[in-house]
């Protein structure tokens, strides 16, 4: 059997795994900060930090954070359960072990990122997200990577489904429609404010195009039932920034929530009651065909509707945590509103499917965009709990009326992989998918042993951390436009 005759049946009718799996894995992402914060007191330089003790810290930020992540899908995979408690009785013990005189200094590596400085918790969600989709996205095409974590034919939940609509949802997060008040008055200055983000989008355009191009060059396997023939995820994430754009120029920005409701009621809709959903899975004439550039396209084209609900809870949601300055009481608050969304939209989740079907990221549907919005408000309030503690442990609680995230940050000791990456998001992201493509046209992944594409998966992630830690480490500024 040929090569992509093979791949075609290793990525085909697929159907996931559980949420709760899922859940499960993100946990991982959450223990792996809390175990790295309780690293840092040993990682304190009172004198600016030296080449060998930034590899040094390089090493440690690489061996707690990335390794762990990276074993929870491969060989960790079937005993997430262990990784999560070994991750948890290794942060408490070190803990229990610091010295008195050992002062923590806790997100302080953190402290520089792009869009949410003073909210570490989001950050540190950012940087789980970015790591586990750019690990999956090379995993996926080896057999050590469980199926049951690749995106679904159709319907069902995996790591990948949540991926991106994870990716989605934290832009909508950080957007600077959730930091903004609202948008200035006048059509013209709205229309202004539509066309600063399409520029500032079109990286993600000519990205999408440049990928287009370099599959069809290189004849790569493309699994058309994903987004369509020519469709791909940087097109739907351009498109997903535009229309929310459009959107808040009709309807204001502090109305977003309601916008989500009615966008999400009015795309259920068409697909359950106007034959929208069966034109997707089925084509114009019900046996799959792909005539015509919107039929070849039309799940990536379609889903990006769901994708733009989900893109409008992260707005929503982000519009409430960029709203003031954080006290530790308030971050109390705050953890129990995360934990009730949480429960609610589970709870809705549970009973959605009856009505709107199970779950599908390829039709975008409302179970998928209810899924990923409990999923992001779960993972939000885990790595809020995560600072609690440790504003906890440092005593910031007793500083009721100041910022809480202020007393968190320690400029003196920060991490230049985690600066990196957070500086350098997309270029990460897109060296990571330039690598996928370098490694699968390099050597057929499906005949490679399980070790073998675990050293190659850990040595992919080494390199793409690499570079952006020196880039960090060098003060090199990368811009796509």
């Amino acid at each position: 059997m040929a090569e992509k005759e093979e791949k075609e049946l290793f990525y085909s009718n697929l159907s996931g795994t559980s949420a709760v799996e899922v859940a499960s894995l993100t946990l991982v992402g959450t223990l792996v900060v809390f175990l790295r914060s309780q690293l840092q007191p040993w990682l304190i330089v009172t004198k600016p930090p030296t080449k060998k003790h930034s590899c040094f810290v390089f090493v440690i930020d690489f061996l707690t954070m990335i390794l762990p992540m990276v074993t929870s899908c491969t060989y960790g995979s079937d005993h997430i359960q262990h990784v999560l408690v070994l991750l948890l009785v290794a942060a408490i013990t070190l803990h229990l072990i610091q010295p008195g005189d050992l002062k923590p200094s806790v997100h302080s590596y953190l402290e520089s990122s792009v869009s949410s400085a003073k909210l570490p918790f989001i950050s540190s969600l950012r940087l789980c997200v970015l790591f586990s989709t750019t690990i999956s996205i090379l995993a996926v095409d080896f057999h050590i990577f469980p199926r049951r974590f690749a995106k679904t034919e159709t319907f069902g939940v995996s790591l990948m489904d949540g991926g991106v609509g994870m990716f989605i949802f934290i832009n909508g997060l950080v957007s600077s429609e959730a930091r903004t008040k609202q948008l200035p008055s006048g059509l013209v200055s709205k229309l202004s404010k539509v066309q600063s983000n399409m520029m500032t989008s079109l990286p993600l355009l000519l990205l999408g195009l440049m990928r287009l191009l370099s599959v069809r060059l290189a004849d790569y396997y493309q699994h058309v039932s994903e987004y369509g023939v020519h469709w791909n995820f940087f097109f739907s994430l351009f498109f997903v920034r535009i229309i929310s754009s459009l959107l808040f120029v009709i309807i204001p920005i502090s109305f977003s929530g309601m916008l989500l409701l009615l966008v999400t009621f009015t795309y259920q809709h068409l697909l359950t009651n106007c034959g929208l959903q069966e034109y997707i899975l089925n084509g114009p004439d019900g046996t799959g065909s792909r005539i015509g550039w919107i039929s070849a396209n039309r799940e990536g084209i379609f889903s990006c509707i769901g994708f733009t609900s989900i893109y409008l809870g992260g707005v929503s949601i982000g519009r409430l945590l960029f709203k003031k300055s954080w006290s530790f009481s308030g971050c109390v608050r705050l953890l129990g509103c995360l934990w009730g969304f949480t429960i609610l939209f589970w709870c809705i989740l549970n009973q959605l499917p009856s009505y709107t079907g199970e779950v599908s990221r390829r039709l975008g549907n409302a179970s998928y965009i209810v899924w990923i919005l409990a999923q992001g408000v779960f993972s939000l309030a885990t790595f809020l709990l995560v600072d609690i503690v440790l504003a906890w442990q440092q005593d910031t609680a007793t500083k009721s009326d100041t910022d809480m995230f202020l007393h968190l940050k320690h400029p003196a000791n920060q991490s230049n992989l985690l600066l990196g990456v957070n500086a350098h998001q997309l270029l990460f992201f897109l060296l990571g998918n330039l690598l996928t493509g370098l490694v699968n046209l390099t050597i057929n992944t499906l005949t490679v042993s399980n070790l073998f594409s675990f050293l190659i998966i850990v040595f992919y992630m080494a390199l793409l951390c690499s570079v952006t830690t020196v880039m960090q480490y060098k003060g090199i500024k990368f811009k796509f436009l």
